[in-house]
C-alpha cells in the first residue's frame, strides 16, 4: 500500500529554515558602511522576495523552493485534469479514469469499506495460528503491508543483484519508542493514537461499547512489537539489515511464523532472503504461539482498514488526516482534495505515468541539453580538483577518480520505467478498489526482482515531476528531475552564470557526496568499503574543523545558535557544490566579468529565500542536518575568496571569513 509521501523538497534538498527576522545579521553593525551584499549576501539578494512572499496563513515555513514545488504540483494538476476530461493515448486514459476515480467523493462515500471486504474475509477465514503466515502473505501481495514489511531491495554483498528483505513493521505510530515511553507527551500521543484506532474501528461498524475493549487489544499487540523493535537510532547503518538466511533455515528459526508459505502466497522462489532484525523476529515468532489467535485477527483487521483509511469515505479518511496529517506532521488544516490526491495517492502509485507527461509537456530538449552540458563540465572541474587535493592520498586519490569517472549524471526521467501498468484498466466509480489494484501489481512486479540481477533497470529515488537533485551513492548516479529544470533552479531563457551558480551548484553538492565522509564507503565498482585509509579520514576532519567552528558562532535569532557538529557534512557539501560549480562556470566562460560573478552568486542565494516561524526555527536547529538557508547561503560564499573579490569586500566584513575553509580549493 502507498505510503505518506512527503514533500521531496523538504526531505531531499533540505530546504531549510530561513528567518525573515534575522535579514540583517548581527555583525552588520561591525561594519555600517560595508556594501549590502558584504554585510548580508543573503538579506541583499532576498529582500523584494520576502516582501512581496509573505508566510502563508498556517505555515510553518516559506520559501522559493516551495514555490516551485507549488508551481510542480499545478504542472502534475494539468496534466490530470486535462487527461481526465480528453484523454488522447491509452496511458492518458488510465491517468484520467484514476484521477476522476480519486475527485468522486460521492462515489466514495457510497462504496464505504467495501474494497477491503474481500480481504478481511481472509483474516476470518485463518482457523489456527500456523495459517496466519499465508495469510500474511496474501494481505502483503494485495499491497497492505502487515506484521512486519518484506520489500526487494540491492544486495549489499552485490549491488547489481536484488533480493528480499524482512524487516520490523506492523505498527501504527512511526517510533517504537512512542509506544514504551512514559513521559506525558508520549502517554498524550498513545491516547490520541487509541482514539484514532476507535475511530477506524467505528467506521468498521464495530458497536460502540466494544470499541474500548478492542482498542485496548490492538494497542496491546502494538506494544508487545514495539517491545519487539529495535529502536530506530539503531537502524542507520544500512549494513545492519544485511542477514541473508536459507529458506529452509527460516522454517526452523522461526516455526510459527511460516515464513515459506509467506513468500509462496507472493511468488517469491528466492533461496534465502535478508531478515534485518533477527531479535524482532525471534520474539515475534513467540508471540504468534502466546497471543490468542482471536487478537491476532482484530489487529490484522484494523491494520488492513487502517492501511485503506486515505482512500475511502470521509469516516476512514478523517481520522486518518488528523492522526497522520494534524498531530503527527503538524499540519494545521487538510489540504485541498486535489493536492491530498497528488500527494497521498498519484505520486506514490501512478507517479512514473505523470511522470512520462510531464518530463514530454515541460522539459525541452534544449533544457536536457543544457543540463548535461552543466554535468560534464562539473566532472572535469571536479576531476582537476581531486588530481590537485593535498590531503587525500594517492590510493585515495586513484579510487576517487575512478569513482568520478564512473559517475552516471541523468537530467530529466529515468531511462526505463519502474513499473508496467498496461495490464490495468480501472472503474471511475471505485477508487479504493483502483487504489488496491495498482498496489497489488506494484507489489507483483517488485517481488518478481528478487534473485535477479536488474542494474540495468535505472532506477530513480524520486519521481520527475516532483523538484529534486539526488546523488543515489549504491549506484554512484547524480540525477536531476524534469521539475527541477525552472526558475529559481535552472532558467532556459537566463544566462549560464546564474544557471551554474543555482543549477550547478545543487548538483555540485550531491556530487560532493560521492567523495565525502559518507560517499567513501562505496567504491568505484559499487562495493561497500572504506576507500579512505585513516590519514585520509583524519585530513577530513582536520579540512572542516573550521567550519563547524565558523558555524558553530551562527545565532539565526536571539538565545538559538546553528550546531556545527550536526551540520558540518552538509555544510561541506555546499561549500564544496559552489567550489565544482564556479570552476565549471569559468572553464565554459573563461571571458566573463565581475557582473556574471556576481549573477553565479546571486543564482544560489535566491534558492534559499524563505520565511520561517520562530517555533518550526527553534525544531530545525535541534533536528537538521543542514544549517538554517541564510547560512546556507552566507556560510559558503564567506569562505570563497572570489565572492569578495566580485563584490568588492574588504577583510574584516561579515561575508569575509579571516581563514576561509575549503573542500577542494
Amino acid at each position: 500500500m502507498p505510503r505518506r509521501h512527503p514533500l521531496a523538497l523538504a526531505v531531499l534538498l533540505g530546504a531549510t529554515a530561513l528567518s525573515s527576522a534575522s535579514a540583517a545579521l548581527a555583525q552588520a553593525a561591525q561594519a555600517p558602511a560595508a556594501p549590502a551584499a558584504c554585510v548580508d549576501f543573503y538579506g541583499h539578494v532576498n529582500q523584494a522576495w520576502l516582501a512581496a512572499n509573505p508566510l502563508p496563513p498556517g505555515a510553518e515555513a516559506f520559501g522559493q523552493l516551495d514555490q516551485l514545488n507549488a508551481r510542480a504540483l499545478e504542472q502534475q494538476r494539468e496534466i490530470l485534469n486535462s487527461a481526465m476530461t480528453a484523454p488522447q493515448t491509452p496511458r492518458q486514459r488510465l491517468l484520467g479514469d484514476f484521477w476522476a476515480s480519486g475527485l468522486d467523493t460521492a462515489a466514495i462515500e457510497a462504496a464505504g469499506a467495501a474494497a477491503i471486504q474481500p480481504l478481511l474475509a481472509k483474516v476470518d477465514a485463518v482457523k489456527r495460528p500456523g495459517d496466519l503466515g499465508e495469510v500474511v502473505g496474501e494481505l502483503h501481495a494485495a499491497g497492505v503491508p502487515v506484521l512486519f514489511n518484506f520489500a526487494a531491495d540491492i544486495d549489499l554483498k552485490d549491488f547489481s543483484r536484488t533480493v528480499g528483505y524482512a524487516s520490523q513493521g506492523g505498527l501504527g505510530l512511526p517510533d517504537p519508542d512512542y509506544y514504551t515511553r512514559t513521559d506525558a507527551d508520549a502517554q498524550a500521543l498513545l491516547g490520541r493514537y487509541r482514539a484514532y484506532v476507535e475511530a477506524i474501528l467505528a467506521a468498521m461498524g464495530t458497536r460502540e461499547a466494544e470499541l474500548g475493549a478492542k482498542s485496548g487489544t490492538i494497542l496491546q499487540v502494538e506494544i508487545l512489537l514495539a517491545r519487539a523493535s529495535t529502536r530506530l537510532d539503531d537502524l542507520r547503518d544500512p549494513r545492519a539489515a544485511y542477514n541473508m538466511v536459507g529458506v529452509r533455515e527460516l522454517r526452523k528459526s522461526y516455526p510459527n511464523l511460516g515464513f515459506k508459505d509467506f513468500l509462496d502466497a507472493q511468488d517469491v522462489s528466492a533461496d534465502s532472503i535478508s531478515v534485518a532484525q533477527p531479535g524482532f523476529f525471534e520474539q515475534l515468532d513467540a508471540l504468534l504461539a502466546s497471543v490468542p489467535l482471536e487478537q491476532w485477527q482484530l489487529y490484522l483487521r484494523y491494520q488492513v482498514a487502517s492501511s485503506m483509511a486515505p482512500y475511502m469515505g470521509d469516516a476512514f479518511l478523517s481520522p486518518y488526516l488528523e492522526l497522520y496529517g494534524h498531530v503527527l506532521r503538524g499540519a494545521e488544516r487538510a489540504p485541498p482534495r486535489e493536492v491530498l490526491l497528488m500527494d497521498y495517492v498519484i505520486n506514490p502509485t501512478l507517479g512514473e505515468l505523470v511522470g512520462e507527461e510531464y518530463v514530454e509537456r515541460f522539459l525541452s530538449p534544449a533544457a536536457r541539453e543544457a543540463g548535461d552540458r552543466i554535468g560534464a563540465g562539473l566532472k572535469t572541474a571536479l576531476g582537476e580538483s581531486i588530481d590537485a587535493a593535498n590531503w587525500l592520498g594517492d590510493d585515495a586519490k586513484a579510487e576517487a577518480r575512478a569513482k568520478l569517472e564512473a559517475l552516471d549524471i541523468e537530467i530529466g526521467a529515468p531511462q526505463q520505467r519502474r513499473i508496467d501498468f498496461s495490464a490495468l484498466q480501472f472503474d471511475r466509480a471505485r477508487f479504493a478498489a483502483n487504489v488496491l489494484a495498482v498496489a497489488a501489481e506494484r507489489h507483483r512486479q517488485e517481488m518478481a526482482r528478487i534473485g535477479k540481477d536488474d542494474a540495468a533497470e535505472r532506477r530513480w529515488p524520486t519521481l520527475p515531476q516532483v523538484p529534486d537533485v539526488s546523488y543515489i551513492l549504491d549506484e554512484n548516479r547524480l540525477v536531476v528531475t524534469a521539475a527541477m529544470m525552472q526558475p529559481p533552479v535552472f532558467d532556459a531563457a537566463g544566462d549560464a552564470a546564474s544557471n551554474y551558480g543555482a543549477l550547478g551548484a545543487l548538483m555540485g553538492n550531491q556530487m560532493a557526496h560521492a567523495f565525502d565522509a559518507v560517499g567513501n564507503y562505496v567504491d568505484s565498482r559499487h562495493q561497500l568499503r572504506q576507500w579512505w585509509s585513516e590519514a585520509d579520514r583524519t585530513a577530513w576532519d582536520q579540512r572542516t574543523k573550521a567550519l563547524v567552528a565558523q558555524y558553530d558562532a551562527f545565532s539565526p535569532e536571539a538565545g538559538l545558535r546553528v550546531r556545527g557538529a550536526q551540520t558540518r557534512e552538509e555544510n561541506a557539501a555546499d561549500l564544496a557544490g559552489l567550489e565544482i560549480a564556479l570552476d565549471a562556470w569559468r572553464a565554459a566562460e573563461p571571458q566573463a566579468d565581475a557582473a556574471a560573478t556576481q549573477r553565479f552568486f546571486e543564482g544560489w542565494a535566491r534558492l534559499w529565500a524563505q520565511h520561517i516561524t520562530p517555533g518550526e526555527l527553534k525544531l530545525r536547529l535541534a533536528t537538521d542536518v543542514h544549517a538554517p538557508a541564510q547560512y546556507r547561503v552566507n556560510g559558503p560564499l564567506a569562505n570563497l575568496p572570489a565572492f569578495g573579490e566580485a563584490f568588492q569586500c574588504s577583510a574584516g566584513q561579515p561575508m569575509v571569513t579571516a581563514e576561509p575553509a575549503g573542500i577542494w580549493h
